[in-house]
């Protein structure tokens, strides 16, 4: 009889760690025992905090960067203009705690009115963006204790929260000397995937919501599912476009996914717990799609993976994808597919056009000075000191 309790008593165990997994401490966690930031070494630049990463037990854990808050104490007198102007033209509530004003917010940086609030504007979205990390550190400092990290290997969901290394490949400017194999596919590559189908998508819908095939996220924000007519342009009128009900979200991610799935690339989903959590998969569903899906930095850590990131952006094509780090905080801002690359042009990151949502742009961009659409370059991007991250999808795997 003992035995048999013993037994039991054994699998009711084991199957408490399958059920639970590494997200649930089997302990309380003493305070002295948990992370903080004190932990990691760190430097000021620029007013902004930068930690260094630090090896616990085999687990290399990484914090992002966040603004010192001592400088930044009057960001609202500091940023006045800049705030004025986003309380007058946002349609969500302003909220720098927001997770989802903080997301939102980023378009900003695409900002080009002409006037002086430009700057400004651009550096309180740098602000926004350095913000939000004491957020992220903050969930990365509670997921372990310093006893937990010492005696095992962490789970994938936390890998999922730290920022991108320091030494993680980055797709820099093409050169002159370069060899150029500028081929605009027309047929599906090797992979299945087909570069023209997903372009053909992206054109389609650059300035409307998918919601007949893709509700999910117009759903959760609260929004009307039964009309595709949202969109969120850099002004109106636009390319003839009329600015109708605007998104309430940054929808980058989810539609550059979207024009990948239309090119063929396979949906990946395993696992029975949380598998929306895994970057190992990325699917839609509307019910819960995977982080990758819609997720910019998780887009990222699922399709560097995935297809890698090429060294060059000499190697992308049309149907491409970058992914773009406004700040260098380690943490992706934004996403986009390439859609034309020109037959002329200075250099081949001037020829590279690229398509969007949020702003919604199809190869083109507001110009101030210029007072009229240009071109939406990859190289405008580098301008801007962007760090890029790029994809060459006829070189990802596509089986499930």
């Amino acid at each position: 009889m003992k035995k048999c309790l013993l037994s039991i008593m054994s699998i009711l165990v084991i199957a408490s760690i399958f059920i639970t997994g590494y997200s649930v401490p089997a302990k309380a966690i003493d305070d002295n025992k948990k992370l903080t930031r004190n932990i990691f070494s760190s430097k000021i630049e620029d007013h902004y905090i930068i930690y260094n990463s630090e090896t616990i037990g085999i687990n290399v854990i990484r914090l992002y960067p966040e603004p010192d808050m001592k400088y930044f104490e009057n960001w609202q007198g500091k940023y006045s203009k800049a705030i004025d102007y986003i309380k007058g033209n946002i349609p969500i509530e302003f909220n720098i705690n927001s997770e989802e004003f903080q997301s939102f917010v980023k378009q900003y940086m695409f900002i080009d009115t002409g006037t002086a609030i430009d700057n400004q504007m651009i550096e309180f979205v740098k602000f926004i963006d350095y913000y939000e990390n004491i957020g992220k550190n903050n969930k990365i400092l509670s997921y372990y204790s310093a006893d937990e990290l010492n005696s095992k290997k962490v789970d994938e969901e936390f890998l999922g929260l730290l920022p991108i290394p320091t030494d993680a490949r980055i797709t820099s400017e093409s050169k002159s000397s370069d060899d150029i194999n500028n081929i605009i596919f027309g047929e599906a590559s090797t992979n299945g995937y087909d570069a023209s189908a997903a372009v053909t998508y992206a054109k389609k819908w650059w300035y409307q919501t998918n919601n007949d095939d893709y509700p999910y996220y117009t759903d959760y924000y609260g929004l009307d599912t039964s009309t595709n007519a949202m969109n969120d342009l850099e002004h109106d009128p636009m390319s003839g476009r009329s600015q109708t009900t605007r998104r309430t979200y940054s929808d980058c991610t989810n539609f550059v996914s979207q024009c990948l799935k239309a090119g063929g690339m396979i949906e990946i989903k395993s696992g029975i717990l949380l598998p929306h959590t895994k970057s190992t998969n990325w699917y839609y569903s509307d019910s819960k799609p995977s982080y990758t899906w819609g997720g910019a930095l998780n887009f990222y850590n699922h399709w560097s993976q995935r297809a890698g990131v090429t060294p060059s952006s000499s190697n992308l094509q049309t149907g491409d994808v970058v992914s773009v780090d406004m700040t260098g905080d380690g943490d992706t801002d934004h996403t986009a597919i390439i859609t034309k690359i020109k037959s002329t042009g200075s250099d081949y990151d001037e020829r590279i056009l690229l398509t969007q949502h949020t702003y919604d742009r199809c190869e083109t961009r507001w110009d101030s000075s210029a007072k009229k659409e240009v071109d939406y370059t990859l190289q405008y991007l580098y301008d801007k000191g962007y760090t890029i991250y790029g994809y060459e999808m006829d070189k990802a795997t596509n089986e499930k």
